[in-house]
């Protein structure tokens, strides 16, 4: 009453209750004394409000919300709007939200339930947007919203947007959304986005705002000018400055998994002390990382060893993704003069500043992340399979078929023939009516297995632009929308009635179940869009012919026309670094802690290290962006400029050839800011949705955007409204198609620096590995389904796969574009394996080239041209010797394009890499390859080091290839009969000659062994019966391999592929040895054979039944190919034998005139005498 304003009635505060009650209160719980409201002094305040968990748990959704909690949202509006304290003040403080995953069983009644709560839900929130209102067309008459009144009602509402927008402040702090899951993976993980502060400052003045984040002169901000524009014409009509700081993304993994909250739905007190907590260490992690950047600079010794975010991981409470990173933003918006409609000016101008972007991924999270998107493909893919899934069992209708007939045998009435009953006519018809519905049943399950076996095994399907498909698809829609309005009307119906429609009346009504078991059969976008159609047709004014709607959508379309659509956008980011890490899963585990490494509960569980392997960087980004014209005819212009680009292979040491991966040089010196610039590249659009209408003031002639490479400086110069003889030359075959209505023409322009790049083959193939990890966790394979397409279907589908390349090339019906290029140089390297000691490496070197692009969507064209870039000078010295250099036209003249090809052997150690960590594999080997063990092994294995080199030195220009080394034991995931995996110690014993393996890798005991005699296959993926019955998340198809024998199979999982490749190719070679040996044996004494160790009597080997044993005649490829080799080199020494005999008989041979010669691979050749036709040649 002081500042002379008047309290708020009784009735408005009641009615605002009743509205948080009945509309707000479905999704958020909050105590009525933590709710303010006050009209009068334009006061909003929401305190301590909880989202309740129960409404959003239970979706239909591969995610669920579990919990959130709002402690703060704030609105003060001083009502004095044309006085000097006018504006508004919004706070929101410590929003947090709280997400799980959520797993389905799959039955048909619990994805009954859940879509269809989620359905409701969706409705419900667009009820409360007020997005269900009825529409209704307002009739065509006089605009009272033109001439001398519009001129004042405009005025009158730039002034309030003035003095509200312009004193508008925002303060957002403690922003906080996290994803937790120890359900779907094996590792539990979570992740979340945080957003530290954000505050929004307003001025309806001129004056410039400071720059919060002290960028100093730099950090240019918008004016409300074009740049590059001469003409100042810019009226702000206020200014408005954001600033978010802290802002930031992580992926923390191996979190303890009792300590999450996201198993299960919470209170909003519990979310709101346990983020709380979370902050708390948070903070105190963050003082403490910053103080030490502080302290350690950039250029200081310990950040130079330790790059990238190796030097601050151990320090930051959460594994960045994205590490905090402060943003600041202006914007200018000008009124609605008429500078501004004749686009001399931007309607608005935002001018965004980033000073540092560091984003770092090591292989876990990259793992993990597949891993989740597997699960949320797995989600989907069994979603489109119970679409088609029919409601009841086939056993069902056979059960009350056994039911009925013990019950029908005694509904039976006497027969007019003595001794025959006959059943009476309602049980036969109840019969009839039942064999009925179960054939309607057996039937909707076939077609459900030919849905599933569509699905599975990617069988092309039918078109949905055929004109069958669309019919089906327009009464499907009309009937679904004539249910949704008998269900409404039966929902107003009880409503009147004062019943409520969450009860099992509601929803066990005929039509209510109709409808809910029809939107089963849909996909989620289509029942919205319908059920929206149905609800939002009903207010529509039917009594307006044709004729009245056709002017009201003219008169619409004239006045968006006059409407101009002006922005400029401005994003400059200074530098940006992205780093790629090898997470060390096990490595540091076992060297620190060796006690622990040998129990198998805890292998693999913790993440300890992470290495920098690649370290991407790309400085001085600018990009810049457009927009000019009205709905009818809109123009872009987009330009994107970069100082300095480059990666590095962060294994390698600084001074070798392989540790610079990418980098491009300038090309040329920016003239505004000063900057080198190697990455240059423009973009313009422009769409005429009329073609060749009359032109307007606010056209966008096709000179302004026919010139890319001219950045943004071609929309504020003057063209001329029709096309120069010269624009339709450079068009090409693209000038017939230009003035056609809906076209959407691009033209673009990339200019890049000289270029160098380096590949090494096998760094790659190891990081794509890496990066390839968990993309089949989630059990989406096909299974067993395999295609096995005719010749005609794979035409047929080779013809359409090569009709969508097509229109990815060319672009759709709608577009057509000129690009061109120039590319300073380029000079490439690939690099890899070819021996022991060289390296494969080919070099190429291209010189400077322009290319230019054509193409056409309809009809589809394209036009490609690549010639030589003769620099100004060449030219001058070509003009002066006499001589000018050829121009290629298209692809004949690839002749002009200078280029150089090599390929040449290299030391290896000129590209080494660093460290191989995947040969680390077992707690064994990395315990001694860390220098642990005793001193006798580390002597044994110096001898053997010392040994293998002799035999290399000596084996130079040899032909027989070296032996693999003997692999050490090594722990396997053992995957048993029972489809889950033991952790096993594997290793080969010689004395047993056979593969054993136990459960510690200090017993004594061995719990099975497979010998070699008895070995027929080593293969690798799921190829086992074992294998291919295994439904479990931690298979992994590319790490798994079997030793397969008459009796069994040995099936294993390795951590690494290169632990998988070093153990089969040593056992393939070992079974080779010990057949060599077996038959070396047996041909020597055939009576005794090859003696096989005998495997001890306490030792149990277990067979497998039939059902896990490979069938007679598979999976026996190792001792098939052993004996097909041994055939053949017996036949080449019977071969050998008889080449020697007739070499003896040569001496006897010539004297009769006979001459006998040995040819290669044992061949003998027998030359007869010249006057002996018939015997002039013979060959054996």
């Amino acid at each position: 009453l002081r500042r002379g304003r008047r309290p708020a009635p009784d009735w408005m505060e009641q009615l605002v209750r009743k509205f948080i009650d009945q509309k707000l209160g479905l999704f958020v719980q909050v105590d009525p004394s933590n709710v303010q409201f006050s009209p009068g002094s334009g006061v909003f305040c929401l305190r301590q409000a909880a989202v309740k968990p129960e409404v959003f748990d239970g979706l239909h959704l591969p995610v669920a919300l579990r919990g959130g909690f709002v402690e703060e949202v704030s609105v003060n509006i001083n009502t004095n709007i044309f006085g000097s304290g006018a504006g508004a003040k919004v706070i929101v403080k410590n929003v947090f939200l709280l997400v799980g995953a959520h797993t389905s069983d799959w039955s048909w009644e619990h994805v009954y339930d859940c879509k269809t709560k989620l359905i409701d839900l969706v409705m419900k929130v667009y009820e409360l947007k007020g997005a269900l209102k009825k529409k209704k067309q307002k009739k065509t008459g006089g605009d009272a919203t033109r001439g001398y009144f519009a001129a004042i009602q405009q005025r009158i509402a730039d002034n309030i947007t003035k003095h509200f927008m312009g004193m508008l402040e925002v303060h957002i702090s403690n922003v906080h959304f996290r994803f937790e899951d120890a359900r779907t993976q094996a590792v539990p993980f979570a992740c979340g986005l945080k957003l530290g502060f954000v505050e929004v400052t307003s001025s309806p003045e001129g004056p410039r705002l400071r720059d919060r984040n002290g960028g100093g002169s730099r950090l240019t901000m918008a004016t409300g000018e074009w740049k590059h524009a001469t003409e100042r014409c810019a009226d702000p009509l206020f200014r408005q400055s954001v600033a978010a700081r802290r802002v930031s993304t992580y992926w923390d993994l191996g979190v303890d998994a009792k300590r999450l909250l996201a198993a299960k739905p919470a209170s909003g007190p519990q979310v709101k002390a346990y983020f709380m907590r979370l902050n708390l260490r948070e903070t105190f992690s963050t003082c403490v990382v910053e103080k030490l950047l502080e302290l350690y600079p950039l250029d200081h010794a310990r950040r130079k060893a330790l790059p990238g975010p190796s030097f601050r991981e151990r320090l930051d409470f959460h594994h960045y993704i994205l590490f905090p990173v402060s943003i600041s933003a202006h914007t200018v918006a000008n009124r609605a003069s008429v500078p501004m409609l004749q686009l001399k000016a931007p309607m608005k101008d935002v001018d965004v500043v980033l000073q540092k972007l560091d984003v770092a991924l090591d292989t876990e999270q990259i793992r993990s992340m597949n891993e989740l998107m597997s699960f949320a493909m797995e989600f989907k893919r069994k979603d489109s399979l119970m679409r088609s899934r029919p409601a009841d069992r086939i056993g069902k209708y056979f059960d009350d078929f056994e039911r009925n007939r013990c019950e029908s045998s005694s509904s039976v009435v006497s027969s007019p023939v003595p001794g025959n009953k006959v059943p009476t006519s309602s049980a036969s018809h109840g019969a009839t009516e039942r064999a009925e519905q179960r054939r309607e049943v057996v039937r909707a399950w076939w077609r459900h297995a030919l849905a599933g076996v569509t699905l599975l095994g990617q069988l092309p399907r039918r078109s949905t632009l055929l004109a069958d498909e669309l019919r089906r698809k327009r009464l499907l829609k009309d009937d679904f929308v004539a249910l949704c309005s008998e269900v409404k009307t039966l929902e107003a119906k009880m409503q009147r009635e004062g019943k409520s429609t969450d009860t099992k009346e509601f929803a066990e009504a005929p039509k209510v179940r109709q409808l809910r078991e029809m939107q089963l059969r849909l996909r989620l976008p289509e029942i919205l869009e319908w059920r929206l159609s149905a609800l939002t047709d009903v207010g529509l004014d039917v009594d307006l012919d044709a004729e009245t709607l056709q002017a009201q959508a003219a008169a619409a379309a004239a006045q968006d026309a006059s409407k101009p659509m002006s922005l400029q956008v401005s994003v400059r980011l200074a530098l940006f670094e992205a780093h790629l890490l090898v997470a060390a899963t096990h490595l540091w585990t076992y060297v620190l802690a060796p006690k622990a490494a040998s129990d198998p509960d805890t292998y693999g569980k913790r993440v300890v290290a992470r290495q920098l392997v690649v370290k991407a960087t790309v400085s001085e980004l600018c990009l810049q962006a457009v927009q000019k014209g009205h709905s009818r005819r809109l123009a872009h212009w987009v330009e994107v400029r970069v100082g300095g680009v480059g990666a590095e292979n962060c294994c390698a040491k600084v001074r070798s050839a392989a540790r610079e991966i990418l980098a491009m040089e300038p090309f040329e010196v920016d003239a505004d800011s000063g900057e080198p610039v190697c990455f240059f590249a423009g973009l313009t659009t422009l769409q005429s949705k009329d073609g060749r209408s009359e032109a307007t003031p606010l056209d966008i002639p096709l000179g302004a955007v026919l010139e890319p490479r001219a950045g943004l400086q071609s929309h504020v110069k003057k063209f001329p409204a029709g096309e120069t003889p010269e624009q339709l030359q450079r068009l090409g075959f693209l000038k017939d198609y230009i003035h056609e209505p809906g076209r959407l023409m691009t033209f673009g322009f990339v200019q890049v620096g000289k270029v160098r790049a380096l590949d090494l083959k096998p760094y790659r193939r190891r990081l794509t590995s890496l990066m390839k990890r968990g993309t089949g966790a989630g059990g989406g394979g096909v299974g067993n389904v395999v295609r096995r397409p005719s010749p005609l279907a794979l035409d047929r589908e080779l013809l359409r796969k090569l009709q969508k390349k097509v229109q990815v090339i060319v672009g759709n019906s709608q577009m057509l574009g000129l690009f061109e290029g120039i590319v300073s140089g380029m000079e490439a390297k690939v690099v890899d394996h070819y021996n022991m000691n060289d390296s494969l490496c080919k070099d190429a070197v291209l010189a400077a080239l322009q290319w230019k692009v054509l193409r056409n969507g309809n009809p589809q064209a394209m036009q490609v041209k690549m010639q030589r870039l003769v620099r100004p000078q060449e030219q001058r010295l070509h003009s002066f010797m006499g001589a000018v250099p050829r121009v290629a036209d298209g692809f004949a003249g690839a002749g002009a394009l200078p280029w150089k090809v090599s390929i040449s052997l290299v030391k290896k150690s000129v590209f080494e890499s660093g460290w191989d960590f995947s040969q680390f594999s077992a707690p064994k080997s990395v315990v001694a390859a860390s220098g642990g063990g005793s001193s006798s092994v580390r002597k044994k294995r110096a001898s053997v080091g010392g040994q293998q080199k002799k035999t290399q030195n000596s084996g130079v220009g040899s032909a027989t290839p070296a032996e693999p080394a003997v692999p050490s034991g090594t722990w396997f995931r053992k995957w048993c009969r029972d489809g889950k995996p033991r952790w096993r110690y594997v290793m080969f014993d010689e004395t047993l000659e056979a593969v054993v393996w136990k459960v510690r890798d200090t017993d004594t005991r061995i719990r099975g062994a497979i010998p070699t005699g008895k070995m027929q296959d080593i293969c690798t993926g799921p190829r086992t019966p074992l294998l291919q019955r295994v439904r479990h998340a931690l298979l992994d198809e590319k790490l798994v391999w079997s030793v397969v024998a008459s009796d069994r199979t040995l099936d294993l999982q390795a951590e690494s592929p290169a632990v998988l490749e070093q153990w089969t190719t040593w056992l393939r070679a070992r079974y080779k040895r010990h057949f060599e040996a077996r038959i070396g044996s047996q041909s020597e004494h055939p009576a005794l054979g090859h003696a096989t160790p005998r495997l001890p009597a306490a030792m149990k080997l277990r067979a497998f039944p039939a059902r896990l044993r490979p069938p007679q005649g598979e999976l026996c490829s190792l001792r098939a190919t052993c004996q097909k080799l041994h055939a053949i080199s017996s036949l080449g020494k019977k071969l050998q034998e008889n080449s020697v005999s007739m070499a003896q008989r040569h001496s006897q041979s010539s004297s009769n005139g006979f001459v006998v010669s040995e040819g290669d691979a044992g061949s003998v050749t027998v030359t007869a005498p010249t006057p002996s036709p018939p015997l002039a040649r013979a060959s054996l």
